[in-house]
């Protein structure tokens, strides 16, 4: 995973975490998501089942499920930004011939993720 995230950034590992949970490690969405979590994609594909989550455990069984049909799906972050209270992220997602990107935004509450908001596009962002 490619991060050009300064590191002295707030909340940083919480961009690797959430691009680790991505990548099937469903544990990390313990450690970086607040008590209360909402996710809203702009996919149709999962937007229905991202409003459904609530929690980090509820999180993790979405991710996982989502990549338990798509298996090989390896993200990585192009470019990302966080201050104390939120942050967002670029980034790209491929395997075989898949290759596409996306943004995600992310609201904090005491050093953990609490909102966020997912859109998909059609091509990779990085160059």
């Amino acid at each position: 995973m490619t991060i050009t995230t300064p590191l002295n950034d707030p909340n940083s590992s919480l961009v690797e975490g959430w691009t680790a949970l991505w990548n099937g490690d469903l544990s990390q969405a313990a450690t970086i998501c607040a008590e209360q979590v909402t996710v809203h994609f702009g996919g149709r594909g999962i937007a229905e089942a991202g409003d459904h989550v609530m929690d980090a455990s509820g999180l993790a069984d979405l991710i996982g499920a989502f990549r338990s049909t798509r298996p090989g799906l390896t993200y990585r972050v192009v470019e990302a930004h966080t201050t104390e209270q939120w942050g967002y992220c670029v980034w790209d997602a491929g395997r075989g011939d898949l290759n596409v990107g996306g943004i995600d935004t992310f609201r904090f509450i005491r050093g953990r993720i609490s909102h966020v908001y997912s859109v998909t596009a059609e091509r990779p962002m990085g160059r």
